[in-house]
């Protein structure tokens, strides 16, 4: 295993964090952790270096605290990890920070957390941090050592990532970022402007939640046998991708099962800062292009079509579906969401437009959005 420092702390990482979010389950319920499975898993990161382990207050549905809580406090062994949970604002608003904390070291069978970090920071839980003062809060249990290092998830755009980076002195940040994500929410913006504030930099979504591993593998063959990499997996070129940038300290995968573990260990094991090569290079480029490919509407999501629509109906959630779909094979996935999002009630949300044609008008891209609508409602209800 490759360690990357933590800033001036002195701090080892290992550059491969395990993210507790989807561990094997039992029966698809979220809430019924294999146990025997996640142990075994465990116990394999851990021999091979992995000193890192990242949950949160809702991973699978309460139950990963407790999980890793029990595991901990049977091997006895807590002391020789480095361990992170977050603080969601909304429910510190509602529940009071102080007992959802209470409630999160009593889970984890802990008197300290070497990470505490607001989960989600967005347009909408920012101003809840603001306005209750969270990070006081958050100081006052570093102060009583508590906690640790203070830091956040954050889940918008560039510029909003930038806000809140110069808003106080941070122990660390964790975004999104992977080849498909490099224009999307933090993107390389992001991760450039918090690496030259000297905040370090923790990866979530490498594998864009397993979206890129969704693609069924014969669909690409042609592009690995170009690059002259038949034999490589997706996961260790999307990883090598972002253990090539200087700016990240870990990158957290949420692996499911053992092999998975094993595989991203064996990539942690060796990758380095500058080691991409230009033959690895030039394949992300075309697992992007292939991707792109496959989008029905090239949406920015710039909300103008919304503002314009006598309906305001969401055609840039719709079309974040629609492309979730198409590019990644996800209609199981989008298909339920969208028909709780938006057809709960029976109806068909299509039929709302009036094909007025307002919408195109407005578009900045372009996009033949009346069609394309059309299309999206009827494939992401027809495919779920």
């Amino acid at each position: 295993m490759i360690y990357r420092p933590f800033g001036n702390t002195g701090l080892s990482i290992s550059q491969l964090g395990m993210g507790c979010m989807r561990l094997p389950v039992i029966g698809g319920d979220q809430a019924n952790i294999d146990k025997p499975q996640a142990t075994e898993m465990f116990d394999y990161a851990i021999d091979h270096g992995v000193n890192y382990f990242d949950t949160a207050y809702f991973y699978h549905k309460g139950f990963s605290e407790v999980f890793v809580g029990e595991y901990f406090a049977q091997k006895k062994n807590r002391k020789d990890i480095i361990l992170t949970t977050k603080l969601p604002p909304a429910l510190a608003q509602s529940d009071g920070a102080q007992n959802v904390l209470d409630g999160q070291m009593k889970k984890l069978q802990t008197d300290y957390l070497d990470f505490y970090i607001f989960h989600q920071i967005n347009a909408k839980t920012w101003p809840i941090i603001k306005e209750l003062d969270l990070l006081s809060f958050m100081e006052e249990q570093k102060k009583k050592g508590v906690i640790r290092n203070i830091g956040f998830s954050f889940h918008d755009t560039t510029e909003l990532l930038q806000e809140v980076l110069d808003a106080y002195d941070w122990d660390m940040c964790q975004i999104q970022y992977n080849f498909m994500d490099v224009n999307y929410q933090a993107g390389t913006a992001g991760l450039e402007y918090a690496g030259k504030k000297g905040v370090p930099v923790f990866i979530m979504e490498p594998m864009k939640g397993g979206s890129l591993t969704n693609v069924p593998r014969a669909e690409m063959d042609a592009i690995f046998a170009e690059c002259g990499m038949e034999e490589v997996g997706l996961p260790d070129v999307a990883l090598r991708f972002i253990y090539d940038r200087p700016e990240v300290t870990c990158v957290l995968s949420g692996m499911s099962n053992l092999q998975q573990l094993k595989e991203n260990v064996a990539t942690a094991s060796d990758a380095q800062v500058g080691a991409f090569t230009p033959q690895q290079r030039q394949l992300v480029e075309k697992l992007n292009a292939f991707y792109k490919a496959r989008i029905k509407a090239d949406c920015t999501a710039c909300q103008y079509c919304v503002k314009e629509c006598p309906l305001e109906l969401d055609i840039p959630g719709v079309f974040n579906y629609y492309n979730r779909g198409s590019i990644y094979g996800m209609w199981s996935d989008v298909g339920p969401k969208y028909i709780r999002k938006y057809e709960a009630d029976g109806s068909k949300y299509n039929e709302k437009c009036l094909d007025c044609g307002a919408c195109e008008a407005i578009c900045p891209q372009q996009i033949e959005i009346r069609r394309i609508f059309q299309e999206g409602c009827e494939a992401l209800r027809s495919r779920r």
